[in-house]
């Protein structure tokens, strides 16, 4: 008598059906996922930048002189007169640029630009959204949501 063995496992057709399927979930998730990234980048470089705007309005009022921040290429840096630097953001990773711009805060957290003016720096990462960071001549920063060039 023979005995017939029975075996167990996937079939060359199983195996290449599951890679292929696996395969087209990649090629739609990656570029979807580097997206994400890209997004994530930018909101992290937005709070960032509001946060340092904040802190050189504090410390102007604190130290009671005058504080600037500049941004150049893919960083933030907060001085004083004298030049001496009191913050600066880390520079943003991948094509990330922040737009040139300079603030100055006065002694009293007011700016020195005309009542009614407003500093603007563009977040982007390329084309697609970005973000806005807005400063008035009271101050404050806001951020909006902008379609980058």
């Amino acid at each position: 008598m023979s005995v017939v063995d029975k075996q167990s496992g996937f079939t060359l057709i199983e195996l290449v059906v599951v890679v292929a399927l696996i395969a087209i979930v990649a090629g739609v998730a990656i570029p979807q996922f580097s997206q994400l990234v890209e997004n994530q980048r930018v909101v992290s470089a937005t709070n960032s930048s509001v946060g340092l705007l904040s802190f050189a309005r504090n410390e102007a009022i604190r130290r009671g002189q005058t504080v600037t921040v500049t941004s150049a290429g893919n960083t933030m840096t907060a001085t004083l007169a004298d030049g001496t630097v009191v913050r600066q953001n880390e520079p943003a990773e991948g094509n990330l640029t922040i737009s040139a711009g300079q603030v100055r805060y006065r002694a009293n957290g007011l700016t020195t630009m005309a009542l009614g003016g407003q500093v603007r720096f563009d977040i982007c990462a390329g084309s697609g959204p970005g973000q806005q960071v807005t400063v008035g001549a009271g101050g404050r920063s806001s951020s909006t949501d902008i379609n980058c060039p």
